[in-house]
């Protein structure tokens, strides 16, 4: 059993994390070029990949029951708008890209709509998964991606590799899979 987790940029790229059943780091690529994803994926052959990034707009006029259900349990997160309400000076990028990111791979790892994730795409939320598995927000003093690495290392997820603040990003959406796909997550739909 192996979870994949990406970290979707624009100019940086992606960066990927596949863990294996053990909690293992097995693969890593930073900066990968988006150009490049859909082979990657393909090559490592994951059981589920879990993105950092919604899958589609929100509707019009509305809110996704995701980021609603998320709020209500005190975690921030970036609103997905509608289409039409996205930003125009380019911060929503980030999200057109990580849509691009699910449509590259949507033939062999469709959306996850519920049920056995396996072989399915999911969006997770990074953030999200380190509350939930710490038991709280982020302690006051410390930094939010020191946090969270400290938070993977008490979970068994434990490499050099995951220095940097988006690999250790991917390395909780990939974590995140791995939960998934052991049932032992939540979906909201």
């Amino acid at each position: 059993m192996r979870a994949l987790g990406i970290d979707v940029g624009l100019t940086k790229g992606l960066d990927l994390v596949l863990l294996d059943q053990q909690r293992r780091v097995v693969e890593v690529a930073g900066r990968l070029p988006h150009a490049r994803l859909r082979d990657v994926v393909l090559a490592w052959a994951p059981d589920v990949v879990a993105i950092d990034s919604p899958p589609r707009w929100a509707p019009a006029g509305g809110v996704r029951e995701t980021e609603r259900a998320v709020r209500r349990r005190g975690i921030q997160l970036y609103a997905t708008p509608s289409y039409e309400r996205r930003s125009t000076k380019g911060f929503h990028d980030w999200m057109s890209a990580g849509m691009d990111a699910f449509r590259a791979i949507e033939d062999r790892y469709p959306l996850f709509e519920g049920g056995d994730p396996a072989g399915s795409a999911m969006e997770v939320f990074p953030h999200g998964a380190a509350v939930v598995l710490a038991g709280s927000l982020v302690p006051r003093g410390l930094r939010k991606h020191e946090w969270r690495r400290s938070i993977l290392a008490a979970k068994g997820v434990d490499d050099e590799r995951l220095r940097r603040p988006d690999l250790i990003d991917a390395a909780l959406a990939a974590l995140t899979g791995l939960h998934a796909l052991d049932r032992q997550a939540c979906w909201f739909g």
